[in-house]
């Protein structure tokens, strides 16, 4: 029997690794944890602007290397394959414009399948991410071939930049987001009401687990195998 329905709203962009990472977890927990899962592309160079925040790449040498070390530890930890493309982080504008473009004319399935494509496309597949080939590389079962080439020239319009800076505004103003992956998680109250709270990264699946409560149990990254 599946839990209670949750709502997950989860906002990332493809040059950041901790939500890929997040992003394959969820996806295993989708009908474990019956998630309603609403992904936003979101321009992450665009958050670290209005904050002030940096990437951890930008730290410290010593930090950098560390954080290398990490995220090729936790690709094994996680079962996600991962290796940094020839751009890495790249300027991943174009595409997360395209995201958000296809977000309004695709089903919520097949537009989490699209993210998906280009977060492996960029740290399994490493196309450049500035290539032509990288935004044409969306398989058609997810989006006709025959309307991709257009989907791309309109995504790169001026509306769609300011739905996107406007977005970002918000996120920051009304939920305090500093980077990704920013999760949101509302779950219906037993007196009927809905509440919300934000977690960053893509470590804190057992702490939502907690906050759900005991329907919703945390079975580690790969719960399939935990479940055998």
């Amino acid at each position: 029997m599946n839990p209670p329905r949750i709502k997950m709203d989860f906002y990332c962009d493809i040059a950041s690794t901790f939500s890929y990472f997040a992003l394959e977890q969820l996806l295993r927990y989708e009908q474990l944890w019956n998630i309603e899962l609403d992904i936003h592309p979101v321009y992450l160079a665009s958050i670290f602007k209005i904050t002030g925040n940096r990437p951890p790449i930008m730290g410290s040498p010593q930090k950098v290397v560390y954080t290398m070390k990490d995220t090729a530890r936790l690709s094994q930890e996680y079962q996600a394959p991962f290796r940094t493309g020839p751009e890495f982080p790249g300027n991943t504008l174009r595409v997360m414009k395209l995201l958000r473009y296809l977000k309004e004319r695709l089903p919520r399935e097949k537009f989490n399948q699209a993210v998906r494509h280009y977060f492996r496309e960029n740290f399994v597949a490493n196309t450049r991410i500035s290539s032509p080939e990288f935004l044409s590389s969306l398989p058609a079962d997810i989006y006709p071939a025959e309307e991709l080439a257009q989907a791309i020239q309109e995504s790169q319009s001026k509306e769609i930049s300011e739905i996107m800076r406007s977005e970002s505004n918000a996120l920051v103003e009304e939920h305090s987001a500093f980077g990704f992956p920013w999760i949101i998680v509302t779950r219906t109250t037993p007196q009927g009401k809905m509440e919300s709270e934000s977690w960053f990264g893509s470590d804190r699946f057992s702490n939502i687990s907690w906050w759900l409560g005991p329907e919703y149990p945390w079975l580690g990254p790969t719960p399939s195998k935990s479940r055998l």
